[in-house]
């Protein structure tokens, strides 16, 4: 069996949900376990919520090329 791009990409993008899903998980409970001021949390939630549109979005592109490649 040969290994194609299109393995390789879906095996990417697979892994890509996994560790993002990880990352953000993590991050929210660091987060919320943390004492911040006020001040400080509402910017928490402003950095997480941009971090996560990122992510994701890079998570479709990701997605985007295997359906191209098939």
């Amino acid at each position: 069996m040969r290994i194609q791009k299109k393995d390789i990409f879906l095996t990417g993008g697979i892994l890509a949900i996994i560790f993002t899903s990880i990352y953000v998980v993590t991050r929210t409970i660091l987060a919320l376990s943390a004492h911040y001021t006020p001040l400080e949390s509402f910017f928490a939630v402003i950095l997480m919520m941009g971090e996560c549109f990122l992510l994701f979005h890079v998570i479709g592109y990701i997605l985007n090329i295997v359906r191209a490649l098939a």
